[in-house]
């Protein structure tokens, strides 16, 4: 073609062939564009890094003055208004809402917002907070950060403060933090303390120096429960007297009216009795002194009244005493303890209490016919020998060849495969996690007493074919198998000649739990090698 026709072509109107073309074009560009677009965002480390560069520049950048008067010091804070308040609803609205209680200052004063009721230390640490600074937190700095930080609203301040406090929750400090938990309204951490009590009872009764301030309306509240754990009834007996020996009063005395009803008296066995009258010889009514519990219930209705007013003095401890005078704990427990004849009498038709949870579950314990006796097919000695041990609740339970194991194993074997101390079976409370938000008792997931089983071992112990490993926990879940030393696929090619016996870990059923009772009575009498009911040893059971 010549220079013109190709200028035509170049410039003159598209036509109907190369107009698809172009349109294909502008398609792909445009989806070319599309994904090209990418989002981006600021890193969190990057945002953390600024608000501490803020915190270090507020003698230039601050923009009001907060003044914190507390009940013993006051401090002045330099603070950024709008960073206080994307951090806090009543702060901001202090500061720009309707409560806007901040005082204009001169062209050379900043202004300033006076807050009472606030710690100055206290107000530092959710300042620092908020600027994305680390704060150490022990027990009482947590108590009154959580408090603080509920009120001014800084949530994520205030749930890091409730898990804090649950974490360091242990039966040597739970009757404190309980305490401490209803001063600041912490509603996780009250009912993680209760549930403590109820599943950890025992342990909380011994080793928490605070046992005896116990409010007598939460101990009240646990003992009426059947979820209580402990080993024997005659326990919860031990726990009211050692409440009530470790700071005697008046007032407490009086509530005994309240609780020794609420021991199972006829879960208690008749050769108990002398034990039963020497606690009971400890309920001894004080002279005098001040009530620290407030008492309730019918037999003391008018010294709880005399609480409820706020007696004190000569005359208040005088109409205290004169209630108690109407109330003898040691009689008390004699009638409710009374011989089986009588109590039948008393009680005629009345049911048996429900026992409360003794048990967190069963070891079956299944050792195989030795291979190398040749016995005849169906002979006593061809036979696998089964034994069922029930676990107490309090006890953890030694399984190995010492004689100081409460299942002792592999001491009659040719070879010491199995050790002196193999493995050891416990219970710990499983926690459904933190619920740091207000829900109902129906939506809460109560917590539970799981199974664990540590390896002592040198040769191995092993949980549905897999090796724990020295020093290891693992979790127990009903019908899991534990095998010593070889698994029985192993077994298989080399002879058991020690004749290793394999456990299977059954969890405590409620609803079978009776049968089982009864199946251990018997079974004890009649095996010689049962271990007694009163220690601390487990029950044979067939």
């Amino acid at each position: 073609l010549g220079n013109d026709q190709q200028a035509t072509q170049v410039t003159g109107p598209v036509s109907a062939m190369s107009s698809p073309v172009s349109k294909r074009r502008r398609i792909d560009r445009d989806k070319g564009n599309d994904e090209a677009v990418k989002v981006i965002e600021r890193d969190s480390s990057d945002i953390r890094s600024s608000l501490q560069g803020l915190h270090s520049s507020l003698e230039e950048l601050a923009d009001v003055v907060v003044v914190v008067k507390g009940e013993q010091s006051s401090a002045e804070f330099l603070c950024v208004r709008a960073l206080l308040a994307s951090a806090s609803r009543p702060l901001r609205a202090m500061l720009y809402g309707p409560m806007r209680a901040t005082t204009t200052g001169t062209a050379d004063e900043l202004p300033r917002l006076q807050l009472s009721l606030t710690e100055p230390w206290c107000f530092k640490h959710l300042v620092h907070y908020i600027h994305g600074l680390h704060i150490p937190l022990d027990i009482d700095t947590a108590v009154q950060l959580h408090h603080v930080a509920d009120y001014y609203e800084v949530l994520p301040l205030r749930d890091h403060c409730c898990e804090f406090l649950l974490g360091v929750l242990s039966s040597r400090n739970c009757c404190t933090l309980l305490w401490r938990s209803q001063e600041v309204n912490c509603e996780p951490l009250s009912q993680r303390c209760h549930d403590m009590l109820t599943l950890d009872f025992v342990e909380v009764m011994e080793n928490d120096l605070e046992f005896g301030c116990l409010d007598a309306c939460v101990l009240h509240d646990v003992l009426s429960r059947d979820e209580l754990v402990c080993y024997e009834e005659i326990q919860v007996l031990q726990a009211l007297v050692r409440w009530y020996s470790r700071q005697p009063s008046l007032a407490k005395y009086a509530r005994l009216a309240d609780l020794l009803p609420l021991v199972r008296w006829r879960l208690l066995p008749e050769d108990r009795r002398q034990e039963v009258e020497d606690l009971a010889a400890k309920l001894i009514r004080p002279q005098g002194g001040s009530g620290v519990v407030p008492p309730s219930g019918s037999l003391a209705h008018e010294a709880g009244e005399a609480w409820e007013a706020g007696e004190a003095g000569e005359a208040g401890r005088e109409r205290m005493s004169d209630v108690s005078e109407t109330f003898d704990a040691q009689r008390l427990v004699g009638e409710l303890f009374a011989p089986p004849s009588k109590a039948m009498s008393r009680r005629h038709g009345e049911r048996m209490p429900q026992e409360r949870q003794l048990k967190w579950g069963h070891l079956v314990r299944r050792t195989p016919p030795n291979p190398q006796t040749n016995s005849p097919a169906g002979s006593a000695e061809d036979t696998a020998v089964t034994e069922t041990y029930l676990l107490h609740c309090t006890q953890s339970y030694m399984i190995g060849r010492s004689r100081k194991s409460d299942i002792r194993i592999g001491h009659d074997a040719p070879m010491p495969y199995i050790s002196s101390q193999h493995f050891k079976l416990y219970h710990a409370i499983h926690w459904s996690g933190p619920q740091l938000s207000a829900t109902s008792a129906s939506d809460r997931t109560p917590p539970r007493l799981d199974a664990w089983l540590e390896d002592l071992s040198q040769n191995g112990t092993f949980v549905n074919g897999k090796r724990v490993g020295r020093g290891k926990q693992v979790a127990l879940v009903d019908g899991d198998k534990v095998e010593l030393v070889f698994t029985q696929g192993q077994i298989q090619t080399t002879p058991n000649v020690n004749n290793f016996p394999i456990f299977t870990y059954q969890a405590w059923k409620p609803e079978t739990e009776g049968s089982a009772v009864d199946s251990a009575d018997s079974q004890g009498s009649e095996n010689p090698d049962a271990l007694g009911t009163m220690t601390c040893d487990p029950e044979p059971m067939s």
